[in-house]
C-alpha cells in the first residue's frame, strides 16, 4: 500500500524489490490509500512502480 506524501518515493519501491525478491511470493497486489484526507499517488509514481516490478518473477497486480 502507497500513500502519497509518505511512502510514494523511489527509495520505498526500491526496497520493497528486494524485500519481495527475498520472500519470494507467488503473487503480490499494489494499491493505495485515499481515505481519512490521504491523495492518490501520482501518475508519475505509479508509472515508476510498474516499471520497476515488471521483471519479478512472479504477478504483481494493481488496484489504482
Amino acid at each position: 500500500m502507497f500513500l502519497s506524501g509518505v511512502n510514494d518515493q523511489l527509495e520505498n519501491v526500491e526496497n520493497l524489490k528486494i524485500f519481495l525478491l527475498e520472500v519470494m511470493p507467488d503473487h503480490y497486489s499494489v494499491s493505495n490509500y485515499t481515505l481519512d484526507g490521504f491523495k492518490p499517488v501520482s501518475d508519475e509514481f505509479k508509472n515508476i512502480l510498474r516499471e520497476n516490478m515488471k521483471y519479478l518473477p512472479f504477478k504483481v497486480t494493481y488496484s489504482f
